[in-house]
């Protein structure tokens, strides 16, 4: 290449760069329409440069107006019936902004809801009906492992065939119990807690967790949203349930474990404990974050698929990351996903010790059922 040709295409590639980025722009800015969260929406540009992060300063209290003052005017409003305005992010995503009596902020792409940056303030339930909803998950124990194991041809106790079987409780788990309908080496553990989950996160559901052990390996784990049927007195502060129907699954997820490795175990005498912030609105975005900086979980995209607080006032909670952005669940095609068990014991209101687990887990053996 002669030094003059040399010379001009030196002057020239920054300028098609330049060329470039300026037509992305002029697109970006012409754009009067975008999908979120899979609906058709108007959208107007606005020259700045939004992070999730930029939304972590606002709690309950905070009103729209208060956030226009912040950010100025919203992109647009997405909702087949109450509109919301939603705020676009330099990653690509939006940040939509649910006022009214329960305010939110969440996360969402161009087709799902992902997750929370400010949850739904939790609709608490009184100790009567904490303590029912427990009893009913229990005896309902032996049912969830034969369910996880695949087995199918189990008859429960005084079985009427006119019943469905998937719906009468066999019991509370004991080994012997067990035995009665598998000669596997089979022991199980199980945890309960009250908390939010991702499918009706306004809610207080009870979250059943289980882990299933063969011949003392990790072997299946497990967990069952629990929800009831209820009637809500809204005009009150906080938000009770007056009157109460009865206990059903709202949602049921298992995964075929191929191993489990503790990443990150610390105790009260580290005091880095003190980052986890324990309140409802900021306990998701604070966990994930200190997990961040100890190298307790990997992958760019995270979030809390739940959060629950045990009876006894301890935390546990499932977390998923992933390489790219995917929606809202556990994606079981994803290589890149990885899953994390998360356990926290608390004192005097603080975190004072955490433990967290990677699950290694058979994509091809994700059981789910959800139910209306």
């Amino acid at each position: 290449m002669k030094p003059k040709h040399k010379y001009l295409l030196i002057l020239l590639i920054p300028l098609c760069i330049y060329l470039i980025l300026c037509s992305k722009e002029s697109i970006k800015q012409n754009t009067t329409a975008k999908k979120v969260r899979g609906l058709k929406t108007k959208y107007t540009y606005y020259n700045r440069s939004l992070s999730e992060k930029d939304f972590y300063q606002f709690d309950y209290n905070t009103t729209y107006e208060e956030i226009v003052e912040h950010f100025g005017l919203p992109n647009g409003v997405v909702g087949s019936g109450i509109l919301l305005p939603y705020y676009e992010l330099n990653n690509g995503k939006f940040a939509v902004y649910s006022f009214g009596e329960n305010p939110c902020i969440y996360t969402a792409n161009s087709q799902n809801f992902e997750y929370y940056i400010l949850p739904p303030k939790p609709i608490y339930k009184n100790d009567t009906l904490k303590n029912r909803q427990l009893e009913t998950a229990q005896q309902y124990e032996l049912n969830i492992i034969l369910w996880l194991l695949g087995i199918t041809d189990w008859k429960p106790p005084l079985y009427d065939a006119t019943n469905n079987v998937a719906d009468i409780p066999i019991g509370k788990y004991t080994q012997e119990r067990l035995s009665l309908y598998t000669d596997k080496e089979i022991t199980a553990a199980f945890s309960y807690s009250f908390g939010t989950y991702y499918i009706d996160s306004s809610l207080l559901p009870l979250v059943q967790t289980v882990q299933i052990y063969e011949k003392q390996k990790p072997s299946y784990f497990g967990y069952i949203l629990w929800d009831t049927t209820i009637t809500l007195q809204k005009w009150d502060e906080p938000f009770i349930y007056t009157k109460d129907n009865c206990d059903f699954v709202k949602a049921a997820k298992g995964i075929h474990l191929k191993s489990q490795k503790e990443l990150l175990h610390l105790d009260k005498t580290n005091k880095s404990l003190n980052q986890i912030n324990l309140s409802p609105e900021k306990f998701a975005n604070s966990l994930i974050s200190f997990l961040r900086k100890q190298n307790g979980i990997k992958g760019k995209y995270a979030n809390i698929e739940y959060w629950g607080v045990s009876p006894e006032g301890n935390y546990n909670c499932v977390i998923v990351t992933r390489a790219k952005s995917s929606g809202e669940d556990l994606d079981a095609d994803n290589s890149k996903t990885n899953f994390y068990y998360v356990t926290i014991d608390t004192a005097n209101h603080q975190a004072s010790q955490i433990n967290t687990v990677q699950i290694k887990y058979d994509n091809k053996k994700i059981l789910k059922r959800y139910y209306e």
